[in-house]
């Protein structure tokens, strides 16, 4: 069970960090997010649900999140704190949910 929450957090950072990425370069890269989702076995709202969220906690906050560099294993703290969010809705790791 510690393994497969360590890995489903690492493939949802990954998609922050795409997203993070795309941001900084101003330009989208929902396929690209979208791409890699699939690949992963997420649904196929996934990646947009996953911008959107990034966006809203940015909104929210009223700065940018912080990734760590692509390719550290180590989360940031804003990665840490989106991993914590995701948590607390169970329901969008589950069946019925993200995948």
């Amino acid at each position: 069970m510690r393994r497969l929450r360590a890995y489903e957090d690492a493939m949802f950072v990954r998609l922050f960090r795409l997203w993070a990425v795309g941001r900084e370069e101003q330009r989208s890269v929902i396929p690209v997010m979208h791409e890699e989702a699939c690949k992963l076995g997420y649904k196929e709202s996934a990646a947009l649900a996953c911008a959107s969220l990034f966006e809203l906690v940015e909104g929210r906050m009223g700065r940018k999140l912080i990734p760590e560099d692509g390719s550290s294993p180590k989360f940031s703290e804003d990665e840490r704190g989106l991993i914590d969010l995701v948590r607390t809705a169970p329901s969008l790791m589950e069946e019925e949910g993200m995948r």
